[in-house]
């Protein structure tokens, strides 16, 4: 069974993860802050540690660096950070850690990442998908029918990706702004979806809605930008508001992604 072991000071959200991850299937131990983290890292070996940023004592980012620095059967275990400080996510070496995770996040989409993290199958669980009728070209996915992505999140690209293509979507990743605009200029998709991050020296979606205006046949693609509901008001200031998916878990992004795409 793998170990993870969950570092918060806040105990509503430790207990959370620890009933979400048991059930899970993994054994799960537990620390209120830095200092006890690093010593249960030492003592207990897991095989991931789920991290919070800002602890009294010592912080996450002491806790990473102590770990990187130590011998090597400590050193090359995955991180994963959790904090509610968006912009914490560029403090943060990516060589060093597995992930960056913002809070308010949904328990359950934090597994497949620990899956993908420790090696373990990461399929994931989407909404439903439509089933095509028969001899319904309503039911059928068209040619143009594709669609292309941008964030800094793993499991919500996922989780959107899987639900496109049991769509019959085409879905293509992008893995920077640049790479973005590139593919909607030769792709020419349906849909744009694009994160909107608080930080945006890592991600700015609304320069990239900016810049997507100029591409040719801007008009027939569709950019939308999702974001999570506490940073909504800030996404409608940096692209028009009918264009923001704001949403609270991921079933109501795709919810809301279903009835955009719906004939």
């Amino acid at each position: 069974m793998n170990k993870i072991l969950v570092v918060d000071d806040e105990p509503s959200i430790v207990l959370l993860l620890k009933s979400r991850l048991s059930a899970a299937g993994f054994q799960v131990i537990t620390a209120n802050d830095g200092i006890d983290a690093l010593n249960k890292v030492t003592g207990e070996k897991p095989d991931l540690v789920l991290l919070d940023v800002l602890m009294p004592g010592m912080t996450g980012f002491q806790v990473v660096e102590k770990m990187k620095e130590a011998v090597e059967d400590i050193a090359h275990i995955p991180i994963i950070i959790m904090s509610a400080k968006h912009s914490m996510a560029n403090v943060f070496d990516l060589a060093d850690i597995y992930a960056f995770i913002p809070k308010p996040f949904e328990a359950a989409d934090i597994i497949p990442e620990i899956r993908a993290a420790i090696g373990m199958d990461t399929a994931l669980a989407v909404a439903p998908t439509k089933e095509p009728e028969e001899n319904s070209a309503a039911g059928q996915p068209h040619e143009e029918d594709n669609a292309v992505l941008l964030g800094t999140q793993p499991f919500i690209l996922n989780k959107i990706k899987d639900y496109l293509t049991g769509q019959g979507y085409s879905v293509v990743v992008a893995y920077d702004g640049h790479d973005l605009l590139e593919k909607l200029s030769i792709l020419k998709p349906r849909f744009a979806f694009v994160q909107y991050w608080e930080d945006t020296e890592v991600l700015n979606a609304g320069q990239l809605y900016e810049d997507y205006k100029h591409i040719p046949q801007s008009s027939k693609i569709s950019f939308f930008t999702f974001v999570t509901q506490d940073l909504s008001i800030d996404a409608a200031q940096a692209v028009p508001f009918e264009n923001v998916l704001d949403y609270h878990e991921s079933a109501d992004l795709l919810r809301k992604i279903g009835k955009l795409i719906a004939p």
